[in-house]
């Protein structure tokens, strides 16, 4: 990881704002406050989205246009990005909707503290499945390919689906608590975090856990993978650490933060950023220098955060969401 500029291919806002620090001598500062500002010492929302009645758990962004989130008033919301409207409701699950993941021909996944997962029809907001298997609160989802997802639970296992079936394929199991976010590498292996204070990095064809990441010293919150990466992830955890990890060799590669809240997401943006939201704030982070470049002071603990593009992204604030200008 060398401590230079981003590269060309990145936006001409991340630039700026790379050139900015640099000339502040940042780079050997770990956490830093930006100089700049649209309001006061803080920056403010350009576009609010109300709807929910109980806090938002997740956000995917569908395309530029649209994008899903869940809540625990157990549903999920379909926005319209630039008129701020809600276009659907998916009602059907009877407890809080935590995790959210896009399928494939107009569909995606929800999981549920009902222990279900379900798959819905984007347009019509029909339920077209409902997978049943894991004996707690499904955590987190992902998609492996355009046939097979995978489910994390508070019942400590890992669960691999088939679109189209509700018959589990495979069941792995090694985690000692909730798994709380899963990281595909290709279709035949992928990532997952913990509430033990670890990541696995398991292999799907012979269900076995290639190797064991340690150094979190609290739960791990999110995982995202950097870019098209064969080996490179981020995590976020309770112990309010950020971390780069290379997953082929399990070693630890950079400590991100100042200690100062919990971490609940973790995004990865383009080559050389990626964003955190914890406590009352969203950061921007180089990952080459390991430095803070922005950073956004949300109205409230923001449980989850998600990129449109390079220039927007979104937060979710209790029962609101946000959207943002980079």
């Amino acid at each position: 990881l060398s401590r230079s500029k981003p590269p060309d291919r990145v936006g001409g806002r991340f630039h700026k704002m790379w050139d900015d620090v640099s000339s502040m001598g940042l780079q050997s500062k770990i956490d830093a406050t930006p100089q700049n500002s649209k309001k006061g010492s803080t920056f403010e929302p350009i576009k609010k989205f109300q709807g929910h009645s109980a806090p938002v758990t997740q956000i995917l962004v569908i395309n530029q246009n649209r994008f899903l989130s869940s809540s625990w008033d157990k549903t999920i919301r379909l926005w319209d990005i630039d008129g701020g409207e809600c276009l659907r409701v998916f009602q059907g699950h009877g407890d809080w909707v935590h995790s959210l993941c896009m399928g494939s021909n107009g569909h995606f996944f929800s999981g549920s503290d009902d222990r279900t997962i379900k798959m819905w029809n984007l347009e019509s907001a029909d339920c077209v499945l409902t997978f049943r298997g894991h004996s707690s609160f499904v955590k987190s989802l992902a998609l492996l390919d355009s046939n097979h997802f995978l489910s994390g639970s508070r019942d400590r296992t890992i669960k691999l689906w088939m679109v189209g079936l509700d018959d589990c394929l495979s069941t792995f199991e090694g985690h000692a608590d909730i798994i709380s976010s899963i990281v595909p590498f290709g279709r035949n292996r992928f990532v997952s975090g913990s509430h033990d204070k670890t990541m696995k990095f398991w292999d799907v064809s012979s269900r076995s856990c290639l190797r064991t990441m340690y150094g979190h010293t609290g739960s791990v919150k999110s995982l995202t993978r950097v870019g098209d990466s064969e080996h490179l992830v981020i995590s976020g955890s309770d112990d309010r650490t950020i971390r780069l990890w290379d997953v082929s060799t399990g070693e630890c590669l950079r400590e991100f933060g100042s200690r100062a809240a919990i971490v609940f997401s973790v995004t990865f943006i383009c080559e050389g950023f990626f964003i955190s939201c914890g406590g009352g704030k969203i950061q921007l982070w180089h990952m080459p220098s390991g430095s803070c470049v922005q950073s956004y002071d949300t109205p409230r603990i923001s449980l989850a955060v998600a990129c449109v593009d390079d220039e927007r992204f979104i937060t979710g604030s209790d029962r609101m969401l946000h959207m943002w200008e980079f």
